[in-house]
């Protein structure tokens, strides 16, 4: 199962800790560095404070690259709870009104819910703004509002000199939506280099008793002809520096894959999910709705610099690469050569 699982079955641990404690400051800016390590599952990340109300934030930055400008996510509890309730009777309960909760689903926006859902080697920086000292929690959920639930830390935020001692007298945010970041990589200026390749690739499993591990993971040919399990003495893909090519990477299976890929970032152009909910079980589908709606795809990945990305089940992700990495020669950084040599692309699930 790819859902995150119950703290008395396997606990999480944050910075080495089980359930640390963090502090910080109503009304200044408090940067969360968010990275999921995790081999298996994934990860996912929500702020709530003592009445269980969740905690709007901005993503800054994916995968260690930073956004042009701040992204907000402003919590919804209204519009969220009620649709998420629905789906998850849906989903448990095989209840007939499943086409009425699909449907609740696809309207959600991706920024009516403060949630990220991340795979494994995926990252996120998020800078939250707290309004009024005392303990919030930071937790996680198999899926955006689904159980299992799993506490990750505590955040014990006092009150300035100036705001924050109670609700009447809170802090009120700063608007940074339009800030800019000189950090920033530029994504127009890559999407409208020209395309010299198109590579693609299919995750598969198959079941072979004559071998060991009796699963057996690889890869095959864009559109699922000729599995190959990897074998590092194998170079059957090629570029070149300074170009730039499409990926097309497919999921022939009913999970996720964390897609990851060494040296040089990419920027996503389009995800897509199973063509038809009738080629994964009902559970994968809704799940797969609710993901679409939720932070986890449209709003954190499409149109952003990543250097992983979660393949859907039964889906396809397109990305555009290109081969520009190289040192910095001069005292003004300016590059003059390009990484020649092999590069590593796979699946952060372990066991993949």
């Amino acid at each position: 199962s790819n859902e995150i699982p119950t703290t008395q079955v396997v606990p999480f641990l944050t910075n080495n800790e089980y359930q640390p404690t963090f502090h910080a400051t109503a009304g200044h800016l408090s940067l969360f560095r968010i990275l999921c390590i995790s081999a298996q599952y994934l990860c996912g990340f929500q702020i709530t404070d003592e009445k269980g109300d969740v905690v709007p934030f901005h993503v800054i930055s994916s995968d260690g690259i930073t956004f042009k400008h701040p992204e907000y996510y402003p919590a919804r509890p209204d519009l969220v709870h009620g649709v998420l309730d629905t789906a998850a009777k849906v989903a448990t309960l095989g209840n007939p009104v499943g086409s009425t909760a699909v449907k609740a689903i696809e309207d959600l926006q991706p920024q009516d819910l403060a949630y990220l859902q991340l795979g494994g080697g995926m990252r996120q920086d998020v800078l939250v703004q707290f309004e009024v000292a005392g303990n919030y929690t930071i937790a996680q959920h198999g899926y955006p509002g689904f159980n299992p639930y799993q506490k990750l830390a505590t955040v014990i935020v006092k009150s300035s000199p100036f705001c924050g001692h109670s609700v009447a007298f809170k802090c009120f945010p700063k608007t940074i939506d339009e800030y800019t970041f000189t950090a920033a990589r530029d994504v127009e200026r890559i999407e409208r280099r020209p395309t010299t390749r198109h590579l693609g690739l299919n995750f598969r499993q198959e079941l072979n008793r004559s071998k060991i591990p009796f699963v057996q993971w690889g890869t095959s040919a864009q559109y699922g002809l000729g599995f190959q399990p990897y074998n590092e003495t194998d170079v059957n893909m090629v570029a070149e520096g300074g170009q730039c090519a499409v990926w097309t990477i497919r999921s022939n299976d009913v999970i996720f894959h964390p897609f990851h890929i060494h040296v040089n970032p990419f920027v996503v152009i389009d995800v897509e999910m199973a063509p038809s909910s009738s080629l994964i079980a009902p559970s994968a589908a809704l799940a797969q709705k609710l993901l679409t709606a939720s932070a986890f795809y449209a709003h954190t990945l499409e149109g952003h610099w990543r250097d992983t990305v979660m393949i859907p089940p039964m889906g396809q992700v397109v990305l555009k690469q290109c081969w520009d990495a190289g040192p910095a020669i001069d005292s003004v950084g300016t590059q003059l050569a390009r990484f020649a040599g092999k590069f590593v692309f796979h699946c952060h699930f372990l066991t993949h």
